[in-house]
């Protein structure tokens, strides 16, 4: 206890007490040194309850933990790295030994990874997915790895340190909902495309024998049909963007012809409201067309589901000062709330849930958008207020 104030306060000390001799060698006194140390303990007490805590996540987790010295070569890791990798149980190994237990197909990749984490031009940030395979192991097994690079006064790298997890499981799961998906929307479209035909068998009767009504009720369900296509196509595209076999397939173009077409189809299928297609120039671009076609048919359908009936859609494309190509889609409908215009490219994301009511939808279409753009190596945005209109521009290179 040391004095504090008007009181005493607890401390915790380093304490030295050496005998003090007389001339003739006799213990005259005790010389008592103290050295309090109360915040360096309570610092390494905190230290290591965080360690510990750490140490139960890492647990709980099930995360492998690593780390990488790159002046030595030396790799370690924590046991349950070392039990993937079919490492032998020591301290510190050479890298090429856990190297050794990746997947041949993948080593280029791993070190490469690593090569461009530890380069002065990196931020040091280290992720990647690969599969390792031992001889003490059978199964390959399908790791992530994430880590973060390590650096002294000068900027150099010291090390690279972080975790690993096995996504194994995780990523069969993934491929099981896919393939189901892709079963699923198949055997739905096939009765779809038999409906569509009576439809339109109907349709043309109708013309025939000038039957307004159940002309106009064909028109209906054709719609709903197609909407009900849509929907299935929406799922497979995600199913496929999933599994990354969703590619695209770049072709120069004219985007005037694209979008005149697009205009006749919009005119024909869209009755409720008034296109106009703003179509300046010939502008070429190499992109995949139907891909560009399908952002498009989502945008514009997208601005006739939430705007009032009897309202003008406009769609077109201009080029921009970087010698870019900017396509638009605008409305004057509900507008998008401030809140919402950074969720809405979200999958199954829906703004303004209080507002559209029986609206259908699956929130699939701007999602759907977006990954058909970043292929592309574009960029979609919003411009919208909760006041009314709204308008999507989608920003692709030329070339």
């Amino acid at each position: 206890m040391l004095r504090h104030s008007d009181g005493l306060r607890e401390a915790i000390v380093n304490s030295i007490y050496q005998p003090i001799f007389s001339t003739d060698n006799k213990v005259t006194g005790i010389l008592i040194i103290l050295e309090e140390i109360t915040d360096q303990v309570l610092e390494r007490r905190k230290s290591e309850k965080d360690q510990h805590m750490l140490s139960m996540a890492i647990d709980a987790g099930e995360l492998a933990t690593f780390y990488y010295e790159p002046k030595n070569n030396q790799f370690s890791g924590n046991a349950l790295l070392k039990s993937w990798f079919g490492l032998a149980d020591k301290d510190q190994l050479d890298l090429s030994a856990a190297i050794s237990s990746i997947i041949e197909e993948d080593r280029q990749r791993v070190m490469a990874a690593i090569t461009d984490a530890l380069s002065e031009e990196s931020d040091g940030n280290y992720f990647i997915e690969y599969r390792i395979l031992h001889a003490q192991s059978p199964n390959v097994r399908l790791v992530q790895a994430r880590g973060k690079v390590f650096y002294d006064a000068k900027g150099k790298a010291v090390s690279l340190n972080g975790t690993l997890r096995d996504i194994t499981e995780q990523k069969a799961e993934e491929q099981r909902k896919n393939d189901f998906i892709s079963i699923v929307s198949h055997e739905l479209k096939t009765p779809l495309t038999s409906i569509n035909a009576y439809l339109q068998l109907m349709q043309r009767q109708a013309i025939l024998t000038g039957n307004t009504n159940h002309h106009d009720i064909t028109m209906k369900s054709l719609r709903q049909v197609r909407n009900m296509k849509n929907l299935i196509n929406g799922f497979l595209n995600i199913s496929r963007f999933d599994s990354g076999r969703m590619m695209i397939e770049r072709e120069v173009f004219d985007l005037k012809e694209l979008f005149a077409e697009l205009e006749d189809e919009f005119k024909l299928r869209i009755n409720s409201h008034q296109i106009v297609a703003d179509l300046t120039q010939s502008l070429s671009i190499a992109a995949d067309p139907n891909k560009i076609s399908q952002v498009v048919q989502n945008l514009v359908e997208n601005a006739a589901k939430y705007s009032p009936i009897g309202t003008q859609i406009t769609f077109g494309y201009l080029p921009t000062v970087n010698q870019d190509i900017e396509i638009f889609v605008s409305d004057q409908g509900m507008g998008i709330a401030e809140e919402d215009r950074d969720q809405i490219f979200e999958r199954f994301y829906r703004a303004g849930k209080d507002k559209v009511g029986t609206i259908s939808g699956f929130g699939i279409g701007l999602y759907l958008c977006r990954e058909i753009v970043e292929l592309h190596n574009g960029h979609i945005a919003v411009e919208s207020n909760s006041a009314g209109g709204t308008t999507f521009k989608v920003r692709l290179p030329a070339q």
